[in-house]
């Protein structure tokens, strides 16, 4: 099964959300980072570290275009909310790049990953 795969498995289990606010919006980001982050290190063994980055980050872009993404931002007219829901996709995945590098690296010192 494929790093995916796996992944549209585990979110599949994610509840429907309305009218998130950021942080909780985040909260759900970053359990998506560091999920992602363990099943990458489990199933993409033959890839490099910034191959794997690669694709937890590409799993990342579609993972908030499925799960995030679709949430109706309150206080938000519908007018501008596609062009705030592309800034702020753009801002999750920026501060993801960042998280994965700190996860791999707290993970490595615990010895999480061998």
């Amino acid at each position: 099964m494929s790093l995916k795969e796996k992944f549209l498995e585990i979110t599949a289990k994610f509840p429907k959300f309305s009218g998130l606010k950021y942080n909780e919006a985040w909260k759900i980001f970053q359990d998506a980072i560091s999920k992602l982050v363990v099943l990458a290190e489990e199933t993409l063994t033959e890839l490099s570290g910034p191959e794997k980055k690669a694709q937890v980050l590409q799993n990342l872009n579609d993972f908030y275009d499925r799960v995030i993404g679709p949430i109706d931002l309150p206080y938000v007219p519908n007018l501008i909310e596609p062009y705030l829901d592309k800034f702020i996709k753009k801002s999750f995945l920026a501060l993801a790049d960042g998280a994965i590098d700190s996860l791999v690296e707290t993970f490595n010192n615990l010895k999480i990953f061998k």
